[in-house]
């Protein structure tokens, strides 16, 4: 997905952005600011797995969200590459609040996988962490 991304175009028939070459990279560089969470991130995770609850009542779901340090000065939105290697630093309260805003995600899917009998009392939920925050 990496190598995709880098080449993300928009097309003309995706606004008047795409007119202007330097509009054009802009809107790109943000999409992929972070690595690609604005255009990949938590909440789209959380609604897709919630989604695929209701349409499909899978059997095993499998859901991994990105916990990220605090968002980097504004120059380093305009490159894509990975945060930490290029700007390291240690924001622990950053790391925190993003682990707890992931747990608030899991209790939404946690919920929505309860609505329906087939997983009440018939369904295991692991939820695992890492990190060095």
């Amino acid at each position: 997905m990496s190598a995709k991304l880098k080449d993300l175009k928009i097309r003309a028939s995706e606004g008047d952005v795409s007119r202007d070459p330097v509009l054009a990279e802009f809107a790109r560089a943000i999409l992929l600011s972070g690595n690609g969470t604005l255009l990949v991130n938590n909440t789209f995770v959380e609604w897709s797995t919630v989604q695929a609850v209701r349409r499909a009542r899978p059997s095993v779901a499998i859901v991994s969200f990105g916990i990220r340090n605090k968002i980097k000065p504004f120059s380093s939105l305009l490159i894509y590459a990975d945060q930490d290697t290029n700007e390291p630093h240690s924001d622990p309260d950053g790391y925190t609040r993003n682990v707890r805003r992931s747990g608030d995600f899991l209790s939404y899917i946690w919920q929505e996988f309860e609505k329906y009998a087939e997983y009440r009392r018939n369904t295991a939920y692991l939820f695992v962490g890492e990190g060095n925050g």
